[in-house]
């Protein structure tokens, strides 16, 4: 019989930190936020915290059954439930308050209907029996009803997250100066082809990298002009912005052996840093009242993170994950496959001419 224990007990474990690693995937790209006025690698630790201590209450709940595929899942709504609640109450406030408060009513229902049934027994100790086993049915209807309502709760704030358009997403969209602009740039953008780019000295790339700013800083709408310097710079670091200066830095040793498109990639990539900083410009000055817009969501985000910035240099992860860097990088992808359309559509042009 202990033999047997074991047996289960080791499938429960396998199966709960299979399910808690693909919940824990999906949940960080679909829905995951730090909470209010914490850093993410603390919020990571809370989530990890939820997912054991609620996995480690249904593995004992179920400890002399086999745990079903229901279950699991179960414990791991509840843990990922419960950080949506503290990671959007203030984002989705009313959202959240109405499903807790129909959960809650939802079990009372429960509970009542299981606890009001009259027990038929000829003796007492039947009587203790079954209401014993009420109490265990009462128990699962909480566990059953709690996960329903809080998944329910997270696939409802996932809907706005999905289709609300938020500010960091995509490329803007240009407006006719600005695509005057580029055709009258596109015989200098034809340098990064890279059998040209390979040619060309540092000032040249440069001039061409200053050149796809300009371009940046009209098609964003940035209030003031930002300006390419080279240096020689420590690390793994291919370009950074620096807000106060208004200067993107390039590193000397990529510009001359990395591709055009690379470099071009990496200058998107800096230039909606700036876009961020003025993002975040906008939100200081807007009155607390209007800090909840829908429009600011993404913003909030980016005012802590550039508050307790990740460099990298400790945790490449915490840096790669942060809202500002993914956003950036989603951008500039973005921005790099236009840039690769109009230098087509030119070069075809030229052919044809």
């Amino acid at each position: 019989m202990r033999e047997n224990y074991r047996t289960v007990s080791a499938a429960v474990l396998v199966g709960h930190g299979f399910w808690a690693l693909l919940w824990m995937l999906c949940y960080r790209v679909l829905l995951f936020r730090s909470i209010d006025g914490m850093g993410e690698i603390q919020c990571l630790r809370i989530l990890w915290a939820l997912v054991v201590g609620c996995s480690a209450w249904g593995i004992w709940w179920r400890r002399e059954r086999r745990t079903s595929f229901g279950g699991v899942q179960g414990d791991l709504a509840i843990a990922f439930g419960l950080y949506t609640v503290l990671s959007y109450r203030q984002m989705h406030p009313v959202l959240i308050y109405l499903f807790l408060i129909g959960t809650a009513l939802l079990i009372m229902v429960c509970i009542f209907l299981i606890q009001s049934q009259p027990v038929r027994a000829d003796t007492y100790a039947r009587h203790c029996r079954i209401r014993e086993f009420r109490h265990r049915q009462s128990l699962s209807a909480v566990h059953r009803t709690l996960a329903m309502g809080l998944g329910g709760m997270m696939l409802a704030c996932l809907v706005p997250t999905l289709f609300s358009g938020p500010l960091a997403a995509g490329a803007p969209e240009d407006t006719q100066a600005v695509q005057q602009q580029v055709e009258d740039c596109m015989p200098t953008l034809v340098q990064l082809e890279e059998d040209t780019w390979q040619t060309l000295t540092l000032q040249q790339k440069l001039d061409v990298l200053q050149t796809v700013i300009d371009l940046e800083q009209s098609s964003l709408g940035l209030p003031y002009a930002l300006t390419a310097r080279v240096a020689r710079v420590e690390g793994d670091v291919i370009a950074s912005y620096n807000d106060r200066s208004l200067t993107i830095t390039i590193s000397a040793d990529d510009l001359e052996t990395r591709s055009g498109g690379y470099m071009l990639e990496a200058i998107c990539h800096e230039a909606y840093h700036a876009y961020q900083y003025r993002l975040l410009d906008l939100y200081t000055a807007a009155p607390e009242q209007s800090r909840s817009l829908q429009v600011f969501r993404s913003v909030e985000q980016y005012e802590k993170e550039f508050r307790d910035y990740e460099s990298g240099e400790e945790d490449f992860e915490a840096y790669y994950t942060q809202a500002c860097e993914s956003d950036a990088r989603d951008y500039a992808e973005e921005r790099v496959q236009w840039y690769v359309m109009k230098l087509h559509m030119y070069m075809t042009q030229e052919s044809a001419a």
